[in-house]
């Protein structure tokens, strides 16, 4: 394959007699490409049977070259077919940055855009082919174009990163070499590791033999005889270039029958002057050709493009206008598995089987609380519920005693009904069986948790205050606030809490937002998922406003709270006085409203965390001061 040396070559024989007719045998593209077109200045004819180069196409530079083997772009057709066979639309292209492989791949896409198809991606490999596979995302047919270094590269970042399997069908040429599996010395695969990747690899290229080995050929021999006197020849040994025997034998019988067929013509153009011009002297023959004569030439050419026509080794010979010959495309997979008829535009399977999708399937799935997590929170929750109930009723019972008289059985009632709500709270998640839409359940958590909240803590606060009130009073005269006064001032901080909570679902409510995670590839041969989890949250355009406004009012509140609890802490009447154990209250409550901040900010996106954290926190929180403030009061009584 080395332009000088044959150009050479071949001028010498032409140089020296005697007169040739045709130029047989010229091997690789390299040398084919300048040798036809000096070929071409001597009215030469030439012929190969292995040169695929898509340039030689070109009838203005190479008019008088014809080859009984397709160009690297024959298996283009078949390629798109065989994806319309499996119902593939999309695919995509890497290849090395050679003019020989970017041709192949600019015929790919250039294709792609007549027929509708979608080109996912198309890469030139360089030196960085780790980044390169990492974008590439191989769904479909692709070329894998050939080059030692490149493809072992290619194949083993490939395998590193996980790009193969049954669902990734890589497509290259047929003319791969033999040992790329264990020539694999100038990377850090395996040969088990690059079998790996190919396993599933699509070879396609001109078919080389008929498929059918018995069939006979215009020589009256079969594929298998023709093998069978190959191999005695060499000694039962296949040479380099043995590949291309059948094209290399076909072309002959083209160039011959070629050559018989303008005999054929000069002998009929003879006879028909001898009868009608009685113009002996003008007969010509083959022996009479020469170098400047184009009439001869001509003939022949034409005898080529018209009249040559067989059942040859490699398939059917007919030169197209390219002076290409149309073989049938083999589809190789370690063995041949499928045939291209170009007569008929249709593919023929060996045996058929499952098909790989052309692209990845996106599935979204949505993510929700998990059913034991909910279980073990309602539980929880309606535990608190139950002891709520018990204080209640305790509070009810012995409303008459002392302890419990003095400390507002009806004002102790509305902390427990707060308590109640908030249990309530973590009643409402984003479940997979929910019966109502999640806005609604956002909202009614938000309103359960507030209302309750303000009215447990809003309580607490009253008695307290109460208490400051008397003990700062300056009147001589016995000061008397009943409880129906403290029940309106719960009942007003409610009322802001409501007015902010009614405003905000008015003005700017709740809207459901969709968020993804990261995705989870799961791949198998009749498919490739990309499971992208999502998780549902409410979330609205002002919530920052809003929200900081509860947040500031319940703030006050507490701060409030603290400040009546250390003014009135020197009050030594346990039955009238809860400063201490509201403090210890305000403590936990601020304590773990802080930590429940930092933590569910961090973990909001884990939808499972953040309701077990959140819920846990509010549960635990309010068991705490349900516990704090009655338990004492239940103890004195019964304990």
């Amino acid at each position: 394959c080395d332009p000088g040396k044959g150009i050479n070559a071949v001028l010498r024989k032409l140089m020296s007699p005697p007169v040739k007719l045709m130029v047989m045998g010229i091997a690789c593209s390299i040398v084919s490409q300048p040798l036809s077109r000096v070929l071409d200045e001597w009215n030469l004819a030439s012929l190969s049977g292995s040169s695929t180069s898509v340039e030689l196409q070109d009838r203005t530079k190479y008019p008088r070259f014809f080859r009984t083997l397709g160009p690297d772009t024959a298996a283009t057709q078949a390629k798109f077919s065989i994806m319309e066979s499996f119902g593939w639309k999309k695919f995509a292209t890497v290849h090395e940055p050679y003019a020989l492989f970017s041709t192949v791949t600019d015929r790919m896409l250039a294709f792609a855009s007549d027929v509708n198809f979608t080109v996912i991606t198309s890469k030139i490999l360089t030196s960085d082919v780790a980044m390169q596979v990492t974008q590439l995302k191989v769904s479909s047919i692709g070329p894998l174009t050939q080059s030692n270094r490149h493809n072992h590269n290619c194949v083993f970042q490939m395998y590193k990163q996980g790009h193969y399997g049954p669902h990734i069908i890589l497509s290259t040429v047929n003319w791969l070499e033999n040992d790329f599996t264990t020539n694999s010395h100038t990377t850090r695969c395996t040969e088990e590791e690059i079998v790996q990747v190919l396993q599933y690899a699509l070879y396609l290229g001109p078919s080389l033999g008929n498929s059918d080995p018995s069939t006979v050929t215009v020589s009256g021999k079969t594929n298998e005889e023709y093998d069978r006197q190959f191999l005695h020849e060499f000694n039962g040994t296949w040479p380099y270039g043995s590949d291309y025997r059948t094209p290399v034998y076909d072309f002959m019988w083209a160039g011959l029958l070629a050559l018989n067929s303008t005999m054929m013509k000069l002998q009929h153009r003879a006879w028909s002057h001898h009868i009608f011009l009685h113009f002996v002297g003008s007969e010509k023959t083959l022996e009479d050709f020469a170098y400047n004569d184009t009439e001869m030439t001509d003939m022949v050419i034409d005898s080529l493009y018209n009249d040559i026509r067989f059942r040859g080794l490699a398939g059917l010979i007919d030169f197209d206008e390219h002076g290409d010959t149309n073989l049938d495309i083999e589809i190789e997979q370690q063995q041949v598995v499928g045939y291209y008829r170009e007569e008929t535009r249709s593919i023929d399977w060996i045996d058929e089987n499952q098909v790989p999708v052309d692209s990845v399937t996106m599935v979204y799935t949505q993510e929700h609380v998990s059913t034991s997590l909910y279980t073990a929170m309602s539980i929880w929750a309606i535990l608190g519920v139950i002891q709520c109930a018990v204080f209640f009723a305790v509070n009810m019972i012995f409303r008459n005693k002392r302890l419990i008289k003095m400390s507002s059985p009806k004002i102790n009632n509305l902390i427990l009904l707060g308590c109640a709500l908030c249990y309530l709270t973590t009643l409402f998640a984003d479940l997979k069986a929910n019966v109502i839409s999640l806005r609604a359940v956002c909202t009614v958590r938000l309103c359960t948790f507030i209302l309750g909240f303000s009215l447990a803590f809003g309580s607490l606060f009253a008695k307290t205050w109460r208490v400051h009130s008397i003990l700062t009073t300056k009147t001589v005269k016995q000061m008397v606030i009943p409880d129906g006064k403290l029940v309106m001032m719960v009942m007003a901080l409610m009322s802001i809490n409501g007015l902010i909570i009614g405003s905000w679902q008015i003005y700017d409510p709740y809207h459901v937002h969709q968020k993804n995670f990261s995705s989870i590839k799961v791949s198998d041969i009749t498919d490739d998922k990309v499971i992208v989890p999502q998780i549902n949250s409410c979330i609205s355009n002002n919530h920052v406003y809003f929200s900081g406004s509860l947040y500031v009012v319940q703030g006050i509140t507490m701060i409030f709270g603290a400040f009546l609890a250390w003014e009135t802490k020197k009050v030594k009447l346990q039955a009238l006085n809860d400063s201490k154990l509201i403090g210890i209250c305000i403590y936990n409550v601020a304590v773990l409203s802080i930590l429940g901040g930092i933590i569910l900010f961090i973990i909001e996106d884990d939808l499972d965390l953040s309701y077990g954290f959140s819920s846990g926190l509010i549960i635990s929180g309010t068991m705490l001061t349900s516990n704090i403030i009655f338990v004492p009061k239940v103890c004195v009584n019964h304990c």
